[in-house]
């Protein structure tokens, strides 16, 4: 290796800490302004060049294992080679934080939100355990599953517990064809290490079912863009013509209250996000909370089908008759009761009806 890449090394070694921290803060940032649509050709192409990239890189440390167990030593390509990996898992975990954010409300996807986060912090630590060959090839299924499940339903138009499976089916094959080229390197080490591989690989395929099938997984691909609760609603032709009460400009630091007088009907309104041709149903289930039992009951459910492709969401409304006092909250979700979002609020009763200001809900 020449002087200039010893010192680029050397300099790496001696700052890693700070490079690190650096590196993930503007990363985040950036994927953050970039990754605008997930089925934009852009973000496709993004997110496939750090699969192939972290595939790649795989193989290559495959390679050098091979080389090592001959006595050829190549410590600056395994580093190299190394710093690359940790790059692509990198962008992908911001990537994938971002499109799953995107597509869930915390209070019921929170877990998985946490466990990408700490994938994406975590990754900046992993860089010893990435020399590990069990440990690099379970975080490229993890990985290859993730991407499966964010673009299959893209690419089909459709979403749903069958194009679930189908993903991780696709997952499967995905990692046993790259499991195939990697023991092509490495027959011997992958025969003696292949019921740890397997118990890796089938762990992270049953957990990732568990969560998608208890709703902690997010209805990727779609993501809520606005949802408010209004007095009245108009349609005029391909507009939402609504009206809310007068609000000062914090009142995004108070809680959400809706005052009505005697019979008057509650709109809500949310504009939810799906790839151009995905075709999908959203439900909005109102909910009341219920003061003498301390749960939340649910009073009516409204169904309606969406259309992907609209860049600010697919709008679409629900109401409630004469609405009674106290606390209610609205969940936007699918038909199998994934959480895509929810708008919360209370109700009080006035006499008097409060000043409101027409808007147009775009």
């Amino acid at each position: 290796m020449g002087q200039f890449a010893q010192t680029i090394k050397f300099k790496y070694a001696l700052y890693e800490r700070r490079i690190s921290s650096v590196t993930l803060i503007t990363g985040f940032i950036f994927d953050n302004l970039t990754l605008r649509r997930i089925d934009q050709l852009f973000d496709v192409l993004a997110l496939s060049f750090y699969v192939v990239l972290s595939g790649l890189c795989i193989l290559g440390l495959g390679i050098l294992d091979r080389k090592r167990e001959r006595g050829e030593i190549h410590e600056d390509w395994h580093f190299w080679l190394l710093i690359t990996l940790q790059f692509a898992f990198g962008g992908l975990f911001s990537a994938f934080f971002i499109f799953y954010t995107r597509s869930g409300a915390f209070a019921s996807s929170w877990p998985f939100f946490l466990a990408l986060a700490g994938l994406l912090i975590g990754n900046e630590i992993f860089k010893a355990r990435y020399s590990i060959l069990i440990f690099r090839v379970a975080i490229y299924f993890f990985v290859l599953f993730s991407f499966a499940a964010l673009y299959i339903p893209v690419l089909l138009s459709k979403m749903g517990d069958n194009i679930f499976i189908l993903s991780g089916l696709v997952s499967l094959l995905l990692i046993w064809i790259f499991l195939h080229l990697l023991g092509r390197i490495l027959p011997e080490t992958i025969y003696r290490i292949r019921r740890q591989l397997m118990t890796g690989i089938i762990g992270i395929y049953a957990v990732i079912n568990l969560l998608y099938f208890t709703n902690i997984i997010p209805p990727i691909p779609l993501a809520l863009k606005e949802v408010g609760v209004y007095h009245t609603l108009t349609k005029t032709g391909n507009a939402y013509i609504v009206s809310e009460e007068e609000r000062p400009w914090y009142s995004f630091l108070q809680r959400r209250t809706y005052h009505t007088t005697l019979g008057e009907t509650a709109y809500v309104v949310s504009a939810v996000f799906a790839p151009t041709d995905l075709e999908t149903t959203i439900v909005h289930e109102w909910q009341y909370f219920d003061e003498s039992r301390g749960d939340w009951r649910t009073v009516s459910q409204v169904k309606f089908d969406i259309i992907g492709g609209r860049v600010k969401g697919y709008r679409g409304y629900s109401l409630k008759s004469n609405i009674t006092p106290g606390k209610w909250r609205v969940n936007i979700e699918t038909e199998r009761g994934q959480l895509v979002g929810r708008i919360k609020f209370r109700v009080e009763r006035v006499s008097t009806p409060p000043s409101l200001e027409t808007k147009t809900f775009l």
